[in-house]
Order: structure tokens, then C-alpha cells, then sequence
């Protein structure tokens, strides 16, 4: 996701030790709640295409489901933070490079809002790939 803003936004920073910032985070719960409900009688076929469908496949179908639920945009208060991040297609096809579970990836798109707001911010560091255009990388699970 493409960050909007670059201020300091939690008690995660990123020149606070591991040891404070474990002691932080021990105390933390990550609630994400799945909504099956949401998998409307449409979706159900998309599921069982995403089964059996290569990465091409999936991308496009995953596409057309963001697009039904208008997941491309900006998210503001994310987490225990107030930063907020546009998530676009880009962000979508890059996380299914990465992914195994299609399945799960139908989730995350049609849970993004819940995924989005229940996440905490695990860490802060410089940009690892040397962009001048992101100063500071927020991790976030």
C-alpha cells in the first residue's frame, strides 16, 4: 500500500529496541474476524475458480471481486495509527505474487475494511529498497 503520510504515528518507532517494543506488543490482540456471510451466491463460483486457477487467473478474478466491493482506495486510520494508504491494483497483484492461498487472498479483498482496522503496527524502519520518494517503511500485522 502507498503510504499518504510520514509522520511519526504510534508508539512504534523505528529507533525503539526490540525489548520496548516486544514489551508494547506482548499486550496486544489481533481480533480479525472473517465474515463467510459475505460470500454471496456470485462469489461462491469465483471460490471454486480460485481453487483449480493459476496466478493470471486468479489475478484477473480478484480484480473484478475489488472492483465489485470498491477496495481500491484510500484507507485512513489504519490499525492503532493514523496514518493512512491507498491500496490499489498494484498492491493487490503484488500480494498475489507473493500468496499461495488464493482462497485466503478472496477473504483479505472482501474483509480488507476489518483487516485493515484491526492490524497493529509491528515495526518502523528506513526504506530496505533505497527510495527517496518513502522515508520510513511501516510494518504492520
Amino acid at each position: 500500500m502507498k503510504l499518504n503520510n510520514n509522520k511519526s504515528l504510534s508508539i512504534i518507532t523505528k529507533d525503539m529496541s526490540d525489548k520496548d517494543r516486544a514489551f508494547y506488543l506482548k499486550e496486544k490482540i489481533l481480533n480479525i474476524t472473517i465474515d463467510d456471510g459475505s460470500l454471496d451466491y456470485d462469489l461462491r463460483d469465483t471460490l471454486e475458480l480460485l481453487k483449480v486457477s493459476n496466478k493470471t487467473k486468479a489475478k484477473k478474478l480478484l480484480k473484478e471481486v475489488g472492483e465489485m466491493y470498491s477496495v481500491f482506495k484510500e484507507y485512513k486510520n489504519i490499525g492503532d495509527t493514523n496514518i493512512s494508504a491507498i491500496f490499489s491494483r498494484n498492491n493487490l497483484y503484488e500480494s498475489i505474487s507473493k500468496s499461495t492461498d488464493m482462497v485466503g487472498m478472496l477473504y483479505v479483498v472482501i474483509n480488507i475494511n476489518n483487516v485493515l482496522l484491526n492490524s497493529i503496527k509491528i515495526e518502523e524502519h528506513s526504506d530496505n529498497k533505497i527510495d527517496r520518494n518513502i522515508k520510513v517503511t511501516h510494518e504492520f500485522l
